[in-house]
């Protein structure tokens, strides 16, 4: 539902009403796993009363090593590597959060198609920190988070991933 090439997102209406829509189909019964994320999904907000809901909720912190997170990175946001020029134009918009000497060094592993070292770089330098400030100031349980294993990015692992975390409920594993 994010900026995506080619998937227009829907009104803000229309978001909340597909919201809506998901929220009215779940279990009442079973938990339900969101991922911690800004209010924000491209153009359209999260509606408040399901973020405040969210930012209280129960944490845990998926631990996965960085060459994992680089290659699925790179997967989720291929639409960007086959499109330099909106890359870049992403990348001028962190220039208030950023050096001019930072982005400049992003764009240069961009040019050079160093895609390992451009994704890892954003990481270290300016997704992971501004994940956990936005964590800790935004997720009320934040800081007692349990940390959770996720050594396999493909689909059967994150399938597994997701009945370890139901069963530490003890849900059914169907939902």
């Amino acid at each position: 539902m994010g900026d995506l090439p080619d998937a227009p997102q829907p009104s803000q209406k229309g978001f909340e009403s597909l919201v809506w829509a998901m929220l009215n189909s779940f279990d009442v019964t079973a938990p339900v796993f969101v991922e911690a994320e800004s209010k924000k999904v491209g153009a359209v907000q999260v509606p408040h009363i399901l973020m405040d809901t969210m930012r209280t909720g129960a944490c845990f912190e998926a631990i996965t090593p960085q060459d994992a997170r680089i290659c699925l990175l790179r997967e989720e946001y291929q639409h960007l590597i086959d499109n330099p020029a909106l890359l870049f134009l992403k990348l001028d918009c962190l220039v208030g959060l950023h050096s001019q000497a930072q982005i400049d060094e992003w764009k240069a592993f961009a040019h050079a198609r160093d895609w390992d070292n451009f994704v890892e770089g954003m990481l270290v330098k300016h997704y992971d920190p501004a994940y956990e400030r936005s964590m800790f100031s935004n997720y009320v349980h934040a800081n007692t988070a349990a940390p959770v294993a996720v050594n396999d990015i493909s689909a059967a692992g994150f399938d597994t991933c997701a009945q370890q975390l139901l069963s530490r409920f003890n849900a059914p594993s169907s939902h």
